[in-house]
């Protein structure tokens, strides 16, 4: 008789009868008590619902490229006080005079020479 067990249990899907009795007494549960069910249903839907919308922004803000031609070569300019009370946006006419220091050519520069 024991050959046969392990034989049976070698050839038989354990696992899926079992997971088919949990999901049976599970939802035996879940009918007994409709207040909880509803507490388990409602947080269920917030929690995929607002997964959802941050996934979204996060996908929409960091994770696609910029709708910009050569996206990758865009920096962030900026210039801090002597303080350290953080970065300020550079005015035009200090990019101008540091494009002119510049010890590189800018490729709109480039062009022109050619």
């Amino acid at each position: 008789m024991p050959t046969e067990e392990n034989t049976r249990a070698v050839w038989n899907p354990i696992w899926l009868e079992q997971l088919l009795q949990d999901l049976r007494y599970g939802w035996r549960m879940l009918r007994r008590s409709p207040g909880f069910t509803a507490v388990v249903i409602i947080t269920l839907y917030l929690g995929i619902g607002l997964n959802t919308a941050v996934f979204s922004v996060i996908r929409a803000a960091l994770l696609r490229p910029l709708p910009y031609p050569n996206a990758e070569r865009l920096v962030w300019v900026s210039d801090y006080d002597k303080s350290g009370d953080g970065d300020f946006p550079v005015r035009n006419t200090a990019f101008q005079k540091w494009r002119k220091q510049a010890k590189f050519a800018w490729p709109s520069e480039r062009n022109e020479r050619k």
